[in-house]
């Protein structure tokens, strides 16, 4: 299946603009710092590029958010949640390969006024992602807040069996850029939900078809948070707990037929608070309306169903829907989001242009998904979250740079490397 990825261009104050730094002649390059609007904060607005020169050079940088003045902690609303976003596809459609649509039908609103984004189409085997750029620390609390909305643009009917496969959020230590490519389509479909095969993944959502093969508990559609194992398999749902409320994994009991299309959703995960400390997520679901005396929401939490989950240090959150060949068109939204950024270590090499060591390696830390680079050395330096100098060595000039490294949780994929050329005696 084909994939493809779609990155929003736009000034924005989610990241840190920068101009072209200053080059000493034969000391080094000074570095360039970013400037003034932080890079978590909420009601983000468009920006224009401003230009600060400071001696500051990659090796004085040990933490790349904090050296620039930046935060880590975020609390973004709508606005502010889509502009640290993107989106990615799985499969085809109309001959083209297929990705979520953020422009479909002149920006639709959700009840809370955030833009939703059309993740599928009604055509079949197609699947489709919107997901943060940046990661969550897993070992603090976070919170996500939006709207699920399985139905055409701007509709609002009854929720039906088969309607599609899947509709949900999923949360997964896969590097951003990574959550569609992870997922085997074409040998999981939409049983998988969107997270088979990634390790210690999570999905919460709504479920159209019962795949007896995936241990789902019920003709669809069912809310079920579902989980894999550390070998990347769906495990078993779990149901009512010695018939304590809100113990149950899935919606016991009933089925969201009687539920209508639009539907809020807010999940909290803490790093404790489950099974001999383990974490725990508790979630809840509420559709706009229902019919037939229908439960008006519905709530997991696995502290109080004593559900183990797996502990993970890093977790990228999305939203995903899947059509099989059950196929209908869906969209979904993101309000608000709060929580703590993860970090990627990045190493800087010091070589001479036969890759000679001429300086000790250094390291700094970055929030996963941003992009740093060298000033003026680097090709893509105007693009970057932060640029910084490279450092004078004696007898030598900078020359060149690697390109921007993008953060993962990968380190031995983040590696920036400069060239030096010796200077004549």
């Amino acid at each position: 299946m084909g994939e493809t990825k779609f990155r929003k261009k736009m000034y924005k104050s989610g990241k840190f603009w920068v101009a072209a730094g200053m080059t000493a002649l034969t000391v080094g390059v000074v570095g360039a710092q970013r400037v003034g609007l932080p890079v978590f904060t909420d009601g983000l607005q468009e920006a224009s590029a401003a230009t600060v020169t400071s001696p500051l050079t990659i090796d004085q940088v040990t933490d790349a958010d904090t050296q620039a003045g930046a935060s880590r902690t975020v609390n973004w609303n709508g606005s502010s949640a889509w502009n640290n976003s993107d989106v990615t596809g799985l499969g085809t459609y109309n001959g083209s390969t297929w990705t979520a649509d953020r422009t479909y039908g002149g920006q639709s609103k959700d009840p809370a006024g955030a833009t939703y984004v059309k993740l599928v189409a009604n055509g079949a085997s197609t699947a489709g992602y919107l997901y943060l750029t940046r990661q969550f620390d897993a070992t603090k609390t976070f919170t996500i807040t939006g709207y699920l909305h399985p139905n055409v643009k701007d509709a609002d009917t009854w929720m039906t069996r088969d309607y599609s496969d899947w509709t949900g959020l999923l949360l997964t230590p896969t590097d951003p850029n990574k959550v569609a490519s992870s997922y085997d389509f074409g040998s999981k479909g939409g049983g998988g939900l969107g997270i088979e095969g990634m390790k210690n993944a999570f999905a919460l959502g709504v479920d159209f078809h019962k795949n007896s093969d995936k241990n789902d508990p019920a003709e669809g559609p069912f809310a079920a948070l579902r989980t894999t194992n550390s070998s990347g398999t769906l495990t078993a749902t779990q149901g009512l707990q010695n018939n304590v409320a809100g113990t149950a994994t899935y919606t016991d009991g009933y089925n969201l037929t009687n539920w209508n299309t639009t539907i809020k959703y807010t999940l909290t995960w803490n790093p404790t608070g489950g099974p001999n400390g383990g974490p725990s997520i508790k979630a809840t679901m509420t559709p706009t309306g229902t019919r037939n005396s229908e439960k008006t929401s519905w709530t997991v939490d696995t502290a109080a169903g004593k559900v183990t989950l797996p502990s993970v240090s890093a977790l990228t959150f999305g939203l995903n829907a899947i059509n099989g060949q059950n196929k209908n068109d869906q969209f979904a939204s993101i309000d608000s989001v709060s929580g703590t950024m993860a970090t990627g270590t990045t190493t800087v090499n010091y070589v001479d242009t036969s890759g000679k060591v001429i300086k000790t390696a250094t390291s700094f830390i970055g929030s996963v998904g941003e992009t740093v680079g060298i000033t003026g050395l680097s090709s893509d330096a105007s693009t970057a979250d932060y640029t910084f100098g490279a450092p004078t060595i004696r007898g030598y000039k900078a020359s060149s740079a690697t390109n921007s490294v993008k953060i993962s949780q990968t380190a031995s994929a983040n590696v920036i490397t400069i060239k030096y050329t010796a200077l004549p005696f």
